[in-house]
């Protein structure tokens, strides 16, 4: 199962002023995802597209097979244990400036989808758990434009993307296990 190709996604977000980037859509996605919000569309659509009032019908169509897409592969690779799970950024052969501006927007949707769902760093239970959350937050911050072109910045770019793509993976593995232990005590809704 693999993802559809980044630039080709945010070419279509990118026909309306309305719609989120490719990054941040997927940042949304994945953000909704970790949270345990059940694929039951306006849970998680409404906050991608909800802006999106006056676009051509067709073209939110289109978008919504996308998302739809996106949330499907992307919610198996979370519950994999393969850790195959990958963030939808620009490829790398795409400037160095670009990828880390994507990377800075996959975390502001990822970071919007937990504050819209509720879940704040004060809800992980582990200490690593809660540095992640607030290393997405300061990479969503990120002033990619004063980024040079430089061997050490391309690492550097590459360990930050590893480093987000994991405190996902971890972030996703704490919810759900709390989100378990909670629904086998008071027969909550469970993770999925």
């Amino acid at each position: 199962m693999t993802m559809p190709h980044y630039q080709k996604v945010n070419n279509l977000f990118s026909l309306s002023d309305h719609l989120p980037s490719a990054a941040e859509a997927h940042g949304l996605i994945c953000g909704f995802i970790c949270a345990g919000n059940r694929l039951d569309g306006k849970s998680w659509l409404d906050p991608i597209l909800g802006a999106a009032q006056g676009v051509a019908k067709e073209l939110i169509e289109n978008c919504k097979l996308i998302l739809l897409e996106l949330y499907e592969i992307s919610s198996i690779k979370l519950q994999s244990f393969e850790f195959d799970f990958e963030l939808l950024l620009p490829e790398d052969e795409e400037s160095l400036q670009y990828r880390a501006e994507a990377l800075s927007h996959w975390c502001q949707g990822f970071i919007i989808a937990l504050n819209r769902a509720g879940v704040t760093e004060v809800e992980m239970r582990t200490q690593d758990a809660k540095d992640a959350l607030t290393h997405i937050l300061e990479i969503s911050k990120l002033n990619y434009e004063t980024i040079d072109i430089s061997e050490k910045d391309e690492q550097a770019y590459t360990e930050v993307m590893e480093y987000v793509r994991m405190a996902v993976l971890m972030v996703y593995a704490e919810i759900a296990v709390e989100q378990e232990m909670r629904g086998s005590t008071s027969g909550g809704r469970q993770f999925h």
